[in-house]
């Protein structure tokens, strides 16, 4: 069951992930493409992002950036414009050395190897200095003490840079270019969306992809047995890409983009397709796109998966509920849902409360008194598989789990927002607080520097987040 749960290779949510599209001048009004950019991040004052236009002896780039980095991250120049999204694929790995922890000696392969030894001081105000010493292996550095074990974290991460990406980036002309400054990106996976001056559109996978040929990477492996080591990474032409399709669009929301049969083993907390989904959806229903439209998409608050799961509630309560008078107007509003997670809604409230109590009756399940730690990138995936499915030796009656599940969320939300649930919103449950990084720390401050919290609409399952 915990298996099932947590797949090494699947769809899953979370509460961030970005969106990145493009559409081919054949679909837009003026007959040149049109790429947008939905980086999804923490809310922060101040912000992460840092729009700027920079002009040097060839260079003339403008788009948003980090402040301190050597240009733009995500943008356009007088020829090209990208965007790009987080691509999950699993790019860290835990080892567990065989290490002496006083002399750094440690075993690979029947071998004794010396670690290095990194020495860090931490200045204290009005104390002595505090070192830090840690021993790093060739697997990276060894992060804790477990008993005679000591996990190393090895990491793509820090074995790469990131400035001559930038630069490249902001200098290329046309997609030959642009795949060939991302050919030399050495870091974590990212997706890549694109769109040029001369009606092209495409995406390109790109970074470091660890191949595994022993292992999946999903739990620690031993490190002194030289068995589980990465065997290079995947060569850049045979990673994902796409340019110019016949459908003129192109969406990126931090979706599986590997295809099944893919020559490499595959593992990674990838997202659910229901924000790629909905905007394929949504770019493909219509011609004549322009900039300003792309608005409508950026805002969307439609969900797939909530919506599949009020269904499967009102099937449940018609089945086996029915004579459950408490239950009828949750089941009624739920019946002419349209799915859209509005703030003044009271369906989208009824349908997020009972997924918290299925999730948790799930977790349950699996792995009794951890329900808790039932909050992964996958539980989306996880619950709507088991409900599609419905697999022996889970729940005796599926019908009666979801309409208990039912019944306690409308208790839940009763304690909240009244008895009578045509009463509720959502937005008062789903609300965003922005707190200042360091007015929110003075009490009397607060109001003056804090945002919120303001009534929001969206989901993790929608594009609007």
């Amino acid at each position: 069951k915990v298996e099932f749960l947590f797949p090494a290779r699947t769809p899953g949510e979370c509460p961030l992930g970005s969106n990145s599209w493009a559409v081919a001048g054949s679909r837009t009004a003026s007959g040149r493409p049109l790429l947008a950019n939905d980086p999804h991040v923490v809310y922060t004052i101040p912000g992460m992002w840092y729009l700027a236009h920079l002009k040097a002896p060839g260079l003339d780039v403008a788009g948003a950036t980090i402040p301190g980095l050597p240009g733009v991250a995500l943008g356009h120049n007088q020829w090209i414009a990208w965007g790009g999204t987080f691509l999950a694929y699993d790019v860290q790995d835990l080892y567990l050395e065989d290490l002496d922890p006083l002399t750094g000696r440690y075993v690979f392969r029947g071998q004794i190897e010396q670690a290095d030894l990194e020495r860090e001081t931490i200045s204290v105000k009005g104390q002595r200095p505090v070192e830090l010493n840690r021993w790093v292996t060739r697997h990276g550095p060894v992060i804790a003490d477990e008993g005679n074990r000591f996990p190393a974290l090895r990491w793509v991460g820090a074995e790469s840079g990131f400035a001559r990406l930038l630069l490249d980036l902001n200098r290329a002309r046309n997609w030959q270019e642009f795949t060939g400054a991302l050919a030399h990106y050495s870091g974590p996976g990212q997706n890549f969306v694109y769109a040029d001056v001369d009606g092209n559109i495409g995406y390109q996978a790109a970074g470091r992809f660890p191949i595994r040929r022993t292992h999946l990477g999903d739990v620690p492996a031993d490190g002194s047995s030289g068995n589980f080591e990465w065997d290079g990474f995947i060569p850049f032409d045979e990673l994902p890409r796409v340019y110019n399709p016949p459908s003129g669009v192109i969406a990126s929301a931090n979706q599986d983009p590997f295809p099944s049969g893919y020559p490499y083993r595959v593992s990674g907390r990838f997202y659910p397709p229901y924000r790629s989904g909905q905007i394929t959806a949504l770019l493909s229903a219509q011609q004549g796109w322009r900039a300003m439209d792309m608005l409508k998409v950026q805002t969307d608050v439609y969900s797939a998966f909530s919506h599949r799961l009020a269904r499967q509630f009102v099937a449940a309560y018609d089945r086996s509920g029915a004579g459950n008078s408490a239950l009828a107007d949750a089941a009624a509003i739920l019946r002419t849902w349209n799915g859209q997670m509005e703030v003044e809604a009271a369906a989208p409230l009824i349908v997020s409360l009972a997924y918290e109590h299925l999730r948790r009756a799930v977790g349950e399940r699996a792995c009794p008194g951890k329900a808790a730690d039932f909050t992964s990138f996958m539980v989306t995936a996880a619950l709507e598989r088991l409900l599609e499915e419905r697999p022996p030796g889970w729940f005796e009656d599926w019908d009666r789990l979801l309409v208990e599940v039912l019944s306690g969320a409308l208790e839940e939300g009763r304690r909240m927002q009244g008895r009578d649930p045509r009463e509720w919103k959502y937005g008062r449950h789903h609300t965003l607080l922005v707190a200042h990084a360091m007015g929110h720390q003075v009490p009397v401050l607060r109001r003056h520097f804090d945002i919120g919290p303001v009534p929001m609409s969206g989901s993790p399952t929608t594009v609007k987040k």
